[in-house]
């Protein structure tokens, strides 16, 4: 993918949603891989939201189910239900806030599984 072009790409992904935006990001993606990583999708969070498209969420997902590291994403169901059932306080205003409450309130053994239940 590294060498493929946006007209290459673009076809496998027209269907689904900001496929302009995303084949951008693909390619550019795959590029910085080879180029900065040696062709390896990095471990580190730090290093995957470095990537074209790629915050602090995806990241997160990458590295916990790519990876098994204890990172939780959240996404805006993750955030609501979180609130909702007690697990992050209301206080907690952006996904950040209950990512940290959820880290420090939630086992670490379960981190990595927990946005998916």
């Amino acid at each position: 993918m590294a060498h493929s072009s946006f007209e290459e790409v673009f076809p496998y992904i027209s269907s689904i949603s900001y496929p302009n935006n995303k084949t951008k990001y693909l390619v550019a993606m795959a590029k910085m891989v080879v180029e900065n990583f040696d062709g390896e999708i990095p471990d580190q969070v730090e290093d995957l939201q470095k990537l074209p498209g790629v915050g602090r969420k995806t990241a997160h997902v990458v590295a916990a189910v790519a990876y098994n590291q204890p990172k939780i994403a959240v996404d805006t169901h993750v955030f609501r239900v979180s609130k909702r059932l007690g697990l992050a306080n209301e206080k907690a205003q952006t996904p950040l806030a209950v990512e940290k409450q959820l880290v420090k309130n939630l086992p670490k053994a379960y981190l990595a599984q927990v946005h998916h239940w």
